[in-house]
């Protein structure tokens, strides 16, 4: 009787362990590497895209001296808060529009 009460709680051990490692979620998973367009906003510190969605930009100094300007941007996104990390930029020229491109990878589920 005691092999059976220890095999089972190891059991339920062992099954609470792989449920909760699954439901965590990666650290590297919910980032992906995209190209944004768009206005930047508030002292360099969100992209406004297509004039409907704003992006909450990490590291703001990168383009705090270029408010208002249209950009083209490069870095890690965030989903599901909404924030990105940009790795590169470069000012869009008056012919492009300032959009987000939605069949970039980062917009599919």
């Amino acid at each position: 009787m005691r092999r059976y009460l220890a095999v089972s709680v190891v059991l339920a051990l062992a099954i609470s362990a792989r449920a909760s490692a699954q439901t965590a979620p990666s650290q590297y998973a919910k980032t992906k590497s995209v190209s944004l367009a768009g206005k930047v906003m508030s002292g360099g510190a969100e992209l406004l895209c297509s004039g409907k969605r704003t992006w909450m930009i990490l590291n703001s100094e990168i383009l705090q001296a270029h408010v208002g300007e249209s950009v083209m941007i490069r870095g890690l996104l965030d989903r599901a808060s909404g924030k990105i990390q940009v790795s590169s930029w470069q000012p869009l020229t008056s012919g492009v529009s300032a959009s987000a491109r939605l069949g970039d990878s980062a917009f599919r589920r």
